[in-house]
């Protein structure tokens, strides 16, 4: 693979960390943000973390009542791809910019509950653009994978203001895959199955939750590249003043197992392991039928290792960026009516 190869398709899925949805949180009490994805640290040009770190951050472990929520999600964010492989013009290395939105259904059922816990089900879809400063000057515009949650179990603890939530999703490569690699569109082709966890202490000030996500890769069925898995952990604590939400957020995100590389790339790995952290502040006002929130996040560490060395360079770099996030959320459909106060306490 050619250096120019390499650092085109760096910066096509750095992008899609963005044009896969903010969607990296108010309505539901899920990844409103889903569809962000991170900057190549696996697969040449392929996202390092599908889901952004941080992006579910302020996103309780609870649910708001039955019925059918919606919310839009703008996004934009900016920054530039670091580490030993970063890619590079004359030795300048090209800001990448990406702005985009997500529309997201949540579905909370008036039905028994499973194993004693709150079914729930979510989806997102969101699309995007992605552009490359001088002297690259490129720009991709296209629709992200759907990111699907069917499972979606949320439990109260008793007699206490804890919450537990499990939500069982993936993202479908179903978005714009082209190229002799299949990521040189905005979305991947790949499979990304993410089980998460999330535990939250909630009461009429305080919200801190925190949410453990894993994610697991398919391989690329383009080239056959297969990622290794990451992790990260989304936290924040925020306290309510009134109708208006404040409090800081923050992640930490880690590779922790080794990419299977194919014939397409020589057998050559673009990184085996990557450590990210993260941190911001949001702040919220809820209308009571409709609550809007906005927040940033400045990807404060970043270090990626493990790659082949090509004509004497690791080839592992990751995408830096700082990124700013909006979302607004209402209530669609209810079967019974919903005092404001009930979106304000929300959950």
């Amino acid at each position: 693979m050619s250096a120019n190869a390499t650092m085109a398709g760096s910066i096509e899925r750095a992008g899609a960390r963005y044009g896969g949805g903010s969607m990296r949180r108010v309505i539901a009490a899920f990844f409103l943000c889903l569809c962000i994805q991170s900057a190549s640290a696996t697969e040449f040009g392929a996202p390092f973390i599908e889901l952004f770190p941080g992006l579910t951050d302020g996103i309780p472990a609870a649910l708001p009542p039955a019925g059918l929520y919606g919310f839009v999600e703008p996004f934009t964010a900016q920054g530039k791809i670091t580490g030993p492989g970063a890619p590079a013009v004359n030795t300048f290395n090209p800001t990448l910019r990406s702005s985009g939105g997500a529309l997201g259904l949540l579905y909370v059922p008036q039905a028994p509950q499973i194993l004693g816990a709150t079914y729930s089900f979510f989806v997102l879809q969101t699309g995007g653009e992605v552009s490359t400063g001088n002297p690259i000057n490129t720009s991709e515009l296209g629709i992200i994978d759907t990111f699907i949650a069917p499972i979606g179990l949320t439990w109260h603890v008793p007699n206490s203001n804890y919450f537990v939530q499990f939500l069982g999703g993936a993202y479908v490569p179903d978005g714009q895959i082209k190229g002799s690699t299949g990521l040189e569109g905005v979305a991947q082709p790949f499979f990304t199955f993410i089980p998460s966890l999330a535990v939250s202490y909630l009461d009429s000030r305080y919200d801190i939750t925190a949410r453990l996500v894993p994610e697991f890769y398919t391989s690329n069925y383009v080239t056959g590249y297969h990622q290794g898995p990451t992790i990260h952990v989304d936290l924040a604590a925020t306290r309510k003043f009134g109708d208006f939400k404040l409090g800081p957020v923050a992640y930490v995100g880690a590779q922790v197992g080794n990419d299977r590389s194919s014939a397409v790339y020589n057998f050559a790995i673009a990184s085996n392991r990557a450590l990210i952290a993260g941190a911001g502040g949001l702040i919220g006002y809820d209308f009571g039928r409709v609550s809007v929130e906005l927040w940033g996040l400045d990807e404060v560490y970043a270090k990626a290792s493990g790659g082949t060395f090509i004509a004497g360079r690791s080839q592992a770099s990751l995408f830096r960026p700082v990124s700013v996030f909006g979302r607004i959320s209402t209530r669609l459909y209810g079967a019974d009516p919903v005092a404001p106060q009930s979106l304000r306490a929300r959950y």
